[in-house]
Formats: C-alpha cells, sequence, structure tokens
C-alpha cells in the first residue's frame, strides 16, 4: 500500500508497480506470485500552507517547511489514518497481515508510519521516504506492541528544504527509543526520489517479505 504526497495522486507513483518486480529480478529474486500494489488516493481539501486552495491531502499543513516542530492536523491525520486502516483489514481479506508492506512519500510517509506502527496486527515492513513522525508526543502510547518490531525504510534528501532533514534524525529517535527497528538513509537529493533510494526499497522489500 502506497500513499502519495500533498497535491499528488496515485499515477505519481504507480510507476513502482514495474520498478520493483523489475529491481528484484536484476537481483536474481525470483517472484514466487506477483506483488500486489495499493495506491489510494487522498481527498481534496483545503490546505492551509496553500492559501486555503484545495488540493489532494492527507490532512492540513500548516507549516512550511516542515520541521520537526511543526504543528499536526490531529483531526485530519486521525481521519486519514482510519482510512488506511480500513484498506490494510480489506487488503488483509486476502492477503496475511505480514505480507503487507505499508509505505508513502512525504505527507504519505507521515501517515505511513502512523498507519503501521499504530495497526493492531503484525505488519511486514513500513517505507517512509521524505517524511516525518507526527504526534511524537503521543506515539509512545500508541505504537502496539504488535509492530514495535517491524522494521522501517527511512529514506531522506539531504538537500530537502521542504520536509527537513532533521525530521528523519528526530523521528527515527523516538522509534528506535521504542525498540522499534529502522534503517535511515541519506541521498544527495531535494525533495524527491533517487535511483538508488528505489533499489534499496526493492532490497527491503525482498527482505521483510523474504522473498
Amino acid at each position: 500500500i502506497w500513499m502519495h504526497g500533498l497535491g499528488d495522486t496515485p499515477a505519481g507513483w504507480s510507476d513502482l508497480e514495474q520498478k520493483i518486480p523489475k529491481l528484484l529480478e536484476a537481483a536474481d529474486i525470483e517472484l514466487e506470485t506477483p506483488i500486489v500494489f495499493k495506491f489510494p488516493a487522498a481527498p481534496k481539501a483545503p490546505v492551509t500552507i496553500n492559501k486555503g486552495a484545495e488540493s489532494n491531502s492527507w490532512f492540513d499543513l500548516v507549516d512550511f517547511p516542515c520541521t520537526p516542530d511543526s504543528k499536526d492536523d490531529v483531526k485530519g491525520i486521525t481521519a486519514s489514518l482510519k482510512r488506511i486502516h480500513a484498506l490494510i483489514d480489506s487488503v488483509a481479506e486476502t492477503v496475511e497481515h505480514s505480507k503487507i508492506i505499508v509505505g508513502g512519500f512525504s505527507q504519505g510517509a507521515a501517515l505511513a508510519l502512523q498507519a503501521v506502527y499504530t495497526y493492531p496486527k503484525k505488519l511486514a515492513g513500513c517505507v517512509c521516504l521524505s517524511g516525518w513522525l507526527q504526534m511524537r508526543d503521543q506515539f509512545p502510547k500508541v505504537a502496539t506492541a504488535a509492530n514495535k518490531k517491524t522494521r522501517c525504510f527511512w529514506g531522506h534528501g539531504f538537500m530537502d528544504n521542504v520536509v527537513l532533514p532533521e525530521n528523519q534524525k528526530v523521528g527515527s529517535k523516538v522509534m528506535t527509543d521504542l525498540g522499534i527497528p529502522v534503517e535511515c538513509k541519506s541521498y544527495p537529493i531535494p525533495h524527491s526520489s533517487h535511483p538508488n533510494e528505489i533499489r534499496e526499497v526493492a532490497q527491503f522489500v525482498a527482505e521483510v517479505l523474504e522473498l
């Protein structure tokens, strides 16, 4: 399950459906069954940093750039979290929970962190690309025991001036302090993705799905 960022659509990241299997094939990893991708779409909503203009957004953003101290839209996050948890429940009707990875980019990555680590059943992994950990003070209280050992891959550009790089350091520390295994990687990019990053995501997918 992959969530796009602010103002984007599912189409913006749909090429992962081709890229990940190709990268696995290049690494001599054979898939016994195809990886199924789900790309949910964020609802349209007014966004404060866009002067109230409507955009595809999982929750409101009040501060720009996003720093570890940016305000959280708790109501919006909670509503989107319910949607993604319902999607996980739906996927789990045909796929084991332990084979489900949730990830995203930017705003979608922030939502992915919340979705995985507050879900009541063990999931395979979390991928956070250029994201941030929201509601940090509450996170230790809401993180479920089921996913305390669920691995997270966190990639971030060290030239990111939209979601500042220090979000990775601050957020991952909160997580590792709880015993959550977080793999942090940095890339020479602004607020975007890097080919090496996607290659390492493919490797992460292979490892957590035990391909």
